[in-house]
């Protein structure tokens, strides 16, 4: 799985290390990582279109960088709640898919998940089965998956609510669920806690 920094919580940083964090190339500088993309807030019309094409530059970024075809997953995940990392994770799958890849988003986030409303508004009750039912080996993969409004794009819900999802993560079958989660699509995008 690559790891993408798009963003990294400031108030962390200043905290932790007592860092100043002006800019974007600033930020790069610092953590030694190059920025992929620079996502604005949508606050008006034009920053809505500025937003859109953000995402389409993550993609042709994505692939410029993957000359081996070697990024197969990507995981996302935040330093807090509200930092938008499920919009990332839904407005990155809709734009691969957009573009012919066939995807799959898979909502990792069991306790609080937010991919349904934007990928299958027309459900309104907890689309099951989904990973939960899958890593328990309740439900097979192809059972897990959902339709979404995109025909390139398949849509594995968190499932059933467990006790403690890390422990289940951490079981044989949990171990081995995302090497083939990798394989449910050209491009897997998992939201993370």
């Amino acid at each position: 799985i690559l790891g993408i920094m798009l963003g990294i919580g400031l108030a962390f940083l200043r905290e932790r290390f007592d860092v100043r964090i002006r800019s974007v190339e600033d930020l790069s500088a610092r953590a030694q990582l190059p920025i992929l993309a620079n996502i604005p807030v949508r606050s008006n019309a034009r920053s809505v279109g500025a937003f859109f094409e953000a995402f389409r530059l993550l993609r042709t970024t994505l692939r410029f960088i993957d000359q081996a075809d070697s990024i197969r997953s990507i995981a996302v995940t935040s330093w807090a709640e509200g930092e938008g990392k499920t919009t990332l994770a839904s407005q990155l799958a809709l734009t691969m898919s957009a573009s012919g890849t066939h995807t799959l988003i898979v909502d990792g986030d069991a306790y609080r998940p937010g991919l349904q409303p934007q990928l299958v508004p027309s459900s309104t009750m907890p689309l099951e089965p989904g990973l939960s039912d899958y890593v328990l080996g309740a439900a097979p993969f192809e059972a897990c998956l959902h339709e979404t409004m995109v025909p390139t794009l398949d849509f594995m819900p968190p499932g059933k609510q467990v006790p403690n999802l890390s422990s289940l993560l951490e079981t044989r079958p949990g171990r081995t669920a995302f090497a083939e989660l990798r394989d449910g699509g050209e491009m897997t995008i998992i939201d993370c806690p």
